[in-house]
């Protein structure tokens, strides 16, 4: 959205093409509204819509060629980072073992997820790790927790939303390493971790 503004005030004409139903890519899927609130994120794009970008919801792209064919005289791939993998440790594939970008996402829009009264821990300490820890508290999680790498002074989230997420319940477990999923009959039961000295 911002390389086509810039493109519209240099005078070409641009046109975002997006596979989502919403516009706004990681800033909209990937950052829940407790911490950007919808509204502002949809101000700001609108304020593009009004410069003149055009801007197609629903509409995945994968043959630029046609695109070019069809008048286009470029394009510019901005794709953002809307994939995440599993750490490789046992169990990882479990289906209730979920992506913290996946469940923004599903979340930002508009899936209605029920926690109440499950017990999670989310593994990281980087703010998708926190907003992941923060949404499962305000989906009715009755405990949550978040286990990470590095010791507490040296997580990558930051340090005022780290106390946020613990005034509002989340337990914060640092310098832990990740061994495996603990399954027993076939649901997740824990995660077993050791601490790092």
């Amino acid at each position: 959205l911002t390389a086509a503004l810039d493109l519209v005030r240099l005078g070409h004409s641009a046109t975002v093409f997006d596979a989502l139903p919403v516009a706004g890519g990681m800033m909209r899927v990937g950052i829940p509204p407790h911490r950007l609130p919808t509204e502002l994120l949809d101000w700001e794009i609108q304020q593009i819509v009004d410069e003149g970008v055009g801007l197609r919801l629903n509409t995945w792209v994968d043959n630029i060629p046609e695109l070019l064919e069809n008048g286009y005289d470029a394009t510019l791939i901005a794709t953002g980072a809307h994939s995440a993998k599993k750490l490789s440790i046992r169990n990882s594939n479990h289906p209730d073992n979920w992506l913290s970008l996946d469940l923004l996402r599903r979340i930002s829009l508009g899936e209605k997820i029920d926690l109440s009264g499950k017990k999670v821990i989310v593994l990281g300490g980087g703010n998708v790790a926190l907003d992941t820890a923060r949404v499962v508290v305000r989906l009715g999680a009755s405990e949550v927790r978040m286990a990470c790498l590095e010791p507490r002074g040296e997580m990558p989230g930051f340090e005022w939303e780290v106390e946020v997420a613990e005034s509002e319940g989340v337990e914060v477990c640092p310098a832990r390493t990740f061994k495996e999923i603990v399954v027993k009959d076939e649901k997740i039961v824990g995660v077993r971790c050791v601490e790092v000295i």
